[in-house]
């Protein structure tokens, strides 16, 4: 060997060295292994990760000092990274580790970690192909993301109960602030009735006994119009008395959604809540100042009073209702076909599973793939700033599932649009 040669085999040391030294303080752990799957060469990391000896982690198999599981299944030696990357068709992938937490693995104490690795083939002058592995322990990261999707959750519910102990308080004070003038307006309403109808009935018999009233009379009854006046009077009090039945009917609505007459588990009418709900939505039905009105057909069937939480039953529908609202309003300003007819359809029944099914229908914009999977998020949402802060669905969702342990699921309608199907069982 010329002694040109021998710098070349010393740098080549060197340079082998420090590449080992650096690698062996990377915290991912490396391995590399040749065709029979055995390894060649890790870093300590490697080491610290199998808690073995390093020489009693060279020349055996992967699969031996890293036993893997794969969705609760454990990997078969041909379907080890190692193997898959030599193959050609491996792609990172996380696994689950029991990391033993004693040297002699004789008391039975792991860890349960959770591994991304990642590799890639590498081929030598020979033809011989070796396979490099990166492990990292992402098992910190799946917990603080788990932590932040709980956290996330948790926010979302404290907003959204916050939400519905105000929207429980500004009803009862509507309801209460307004049965206190509607009854009294009620109460009156009808001698008012029967008084207007005595002084009418005077002025008739005033009419009959002086057929001539003098010319000062006669101006007067002119100028007030008295036939009309007598006749447009009574019907003035009728629509005085719609009027104020109407609002008696918005409070009772105001009553049955936010549950001001029961708390807790109750028996109630699901087609009753819905009715609630259309009356106080009524004022959205109209779209485009006015000029389209949202149609909503309904298809009840019998179905037995729904043991559950009605106030928060009532706001899991409502929300879907909500949704239905915007996207056909959405919808309406989009399209310039004026002979689109924006539908809810709403329907109820029992099913051989003896639980109730209801659905929600729309002809809408329809919700696309991709945020399809996300809907049930808490803060996803689709919709302009100022209309929604993505804790409709959510909540939704969680009402139905966890408080009555039922199912709410999202479905594309071929023709366009959505539907929400809810079942729940009759008892919780």
């Amino acid at each position: 060997m010329t002694l040109n040669e021998k710098a070349l085999v010393n740098q080549l040391r060197i340079t082998l060295g420090r590449m080992e030294v650096a690698l062996g303080a990377i915290a991912d752990a490396i391995v590399w292994t040749g065709n029979d799957s055995r390894i060649q060469w890790c870093n300590r990391a490697f080491d610290k990760l199998v808690n073995l000896p390093h020489i009693l982690v060279l020349n055996r198999t992967l699969s031996e000092v890293l036993p893997l599981t794969k969705a609760g299944q454990v990997v078969t030696v041909e379907c080890y990274p190692n193997v898959q990357v030599l193959q050609g068709r491996y792609e990172t992938t996380e696994y689950i580790y029991q990391q033993s937490l004693d040297a002699e693995k004789v008391v039975g104490r792991y860890c349960s970690l959770i591994l991304e690795i990642s590799g890639n083939c590498a081929e030598h002058i020979k033809g011989e192909k070796s396979a490099v592995l990166v492990i990292r322990d992402v098992t910190h990261i799946k917990q603080m993301q788990a932590k932040y999707q709980h956290l996330q959750h948790t926010q979302s519910e404290l907003i959204q109960k916050e939400k519905l102990v105000n929207a429980g308080r500004i009803a009862a004070g509507i309801s209460h602030e307004i049965n206190n003038p509607l009854s009294f307006i009620l109460g009156n309403l009808k001698p008012t009735y029967e008084y207007s109808q005595h002084l009418i009935s005077l002025v008739q018999l005033y009419q009959k006994a002086l057929p001539e009233p003098t010319p000062e009379i006669k101006n007067f009854i002119t100028e007030i119009e008295l036939d009309f006046l007598a006749s447009d009077f009574t019907k003035i009090i009728n629509s005085i008395r719609t009027g104020v039945e109407r609002i008696g009917s918005v409070v009772r609505a105001l009553h049955i959604f936010s549950g001001l007459d029961e708390s807790g588990i109750k028996p109630f009418d699901v087609r009753e809540n819905i009715e609630s709900i259309l009356l106080i939505l009524g004022y959205q039905m109209v779209l485009k100042d006015g000029t389209v009105k949202i149609l909503v057909v309904k298809n009840y069937e019998d179905i037995p009073k729904f043991l559950g939480y009605a106030n928060l039953f009532n706001q899991a529908i409502l929300n879907l209702l909500q949704n239905a609202i915007d996207t056909l309003e959405l919808k309406v300003n989009s399209v310039k076909d004026n002979s689109f007819q924006p539908t809810i359809w709403i329907s109820t029944h029992t099913t051989e599973q003896k639980k109730i099914r209801l659905t929600i229908k729309d002809n809408g914009m329809g919700i696309s793939d991709e945020n399809a999977t996300h809907l049930f998020e808490p803060f996803f949402t689709t919709k302009i700033i100022g209309k929604g802060v993505g804790l409709g669905l959510f909540t939704s969702s969680q009402i139905i599932t966890e408080l009555h342990r039922g199912s709410l699921i999202y479905q594309r309608c071929p023709e366009g649009g959505s539907e929400f199907i809810i079942e729940i069982p009759t008892i919780i």
